[in-house]
C-alpha cells in the first residue's frame, strides 16, 4: 500500500472518530437535558407532597375545631340540664344564675370564656370561681357559621339548635315554677302563685322532658356521623394522593439515575476513542 493510500485511510478513520465523538456528545447533551428536566420534576413533586401534607393537617385541624363547636352545643345542653335540676333539688338560686349565664354565653350576650370547650362549669359549680378569664362575647351560632361545614351539616346543627330551644322552654318553665310564676294565655310568665318545686322536679325528670332531650340530641348524633364520614374521606383522599406522588417521585428519581449511568458510560466510551 502506498503512502498516499495509508494517509487517506488515516484521514477516513479520524473523520469517523470525530463523527462518532460528535454523535456521542449530542447524545450526552440530550441525556443531560433529560436528567435536568427529571430533577426539576422531582423537586416539583416534593413540593406537591409537602403541600399535600400541610393541607391534610389543616383539614384535620379544621374538622377537629368544627367537631368541638358541635360538641359545645351538646355540652351546653348537658350543663343547662344539670344546673336547672340542681336548682330544683336544692332551691339554691346560684344554680339558676349559672343556668342563665350558660345561655347568655351561648347566645353571645356574655363574654365567652377562654378554652370554653374544656372543663369549665364543673369547677364553677364546685368553687363558684371561674377557672379561666373570659374573652369577647360571640354566639355559638356565629362560630358555627364561620366554620367550614357542609350544607347538610349546617342543617343538622340548625335542627339541633331549634330542638334545644324547645328544651330550654321546659327548663325555664321549671325555673319559674320554683318561684311561683306561671304562663298566661300568651305564654308569658305573668301569673303568680305559690312556688311549686315538686312540679319543677317532676317536669325535669318527666318523659316529656327526656323526649325533648332526645329530639335535641338526635340531629347532633347525625351531625357527628356526617362529619366523621367527611373527615375520613378527605384524609383518605390526601393519603392516596401522597402515595401516588411518592410512587411517581421514585419513578422520576430512578429514571434520572439510569440516565446518569448511561451518560457516564458514554463519557467513558468517548474518552477511550480520544
Amino acid at each position: 500500500m502506498s503512502t498516499d493510500d495509508q494517509s487517506n485511510l488515516t484521514k477516513k478513520s479520524n473523520w469517523k472518530n470525530l463523527l462518532s465523538i460528535g454523535s456521542t456528545r449530542t447524545r450526552q447533551m440530550v441525556i443531560s437535558t433529560a436528567i435536568m428536566s427529571l430533577v426539576l420534576i422531582s423537586i416539583a413533586e416534593v413540593f406537591i407532597i409537602i403541600r399535600n401534607v400541610q393541607v391534610m393537617l389543616e383539614k384535620e385541624e379544621t374538622n377537629y375545631n368544627s367537631y368541638l363547636l358541635a360538641d359545645e352545643l351538646r355540652q351546653s345542653s348537658d350543663d343547662l340540664t344539670r344546673m336547672v335540676r340542681m336548682y330544683s333539688q336544692t332551691g339554691n338560686t346560684r344554680y339558676a344564675d349559672y343556668y342563665y349565664q350558660i345561655l347568655e354565653i351561648r347566645n353571645g350576650k356574655a363574654p365567652r370564656p377562654e378554652r370554653y370547650h374544656t372543663i369549665y362549669w364543673d369547677f364553677i359549680a364546685s368553687t363558684g370561681v371561674p377557672p379561666r378569664p373570659a374573652g369577647d362575647p360571640i354566639s355559638l351560632n356565629e362560630l358555627i357559621q364561620e366554620a367550614e361545614f357542609t350544607e347538610n351539616e349546617l342543617n343538622l346543627l340548625k335542627e339541633a339548635e331549634n330542638e334545644s330551644k324547645s328544651l330550654v322552654n321546659l327548663e325555664v318553665q321549671a325555673i319559674n315554677a320554683m318561684v311561683g310564676f306561671y304562663k298566661d294565655s300568651s305564654g308569658n310568665y305573668t301569673v303568680t302563685g305559690r312556688p311549686n318545686p315538686g312540679f319543677a322536679r317532676r317536669l325535669l325528670y318527666s318523659k316529656k322532658y327526656l323526649k325533648a332531650r332526645e329530639r335535641a340530641m338526635s340531629p347532633l348524633e347525625k351531625f357527628f356521623e356526617a362529619i366523621e364520614k367527611r373527615t375520613s374521606e378527605e384524609v383518605q383522599y390526601h393519603k392516596n394522593l401522597e402515595e401516588t406522588m411518592v410512587f411517581i417521585l421514585i419513578g422520576t428519581i430512578s429514571l434520572a439515575a439510569l440516565l446518569s449511568i448511561t451518560s457516564i458510560i458514554l463519557m467513558a466510551s468517548s474518552s477511550r476513542k480520544l
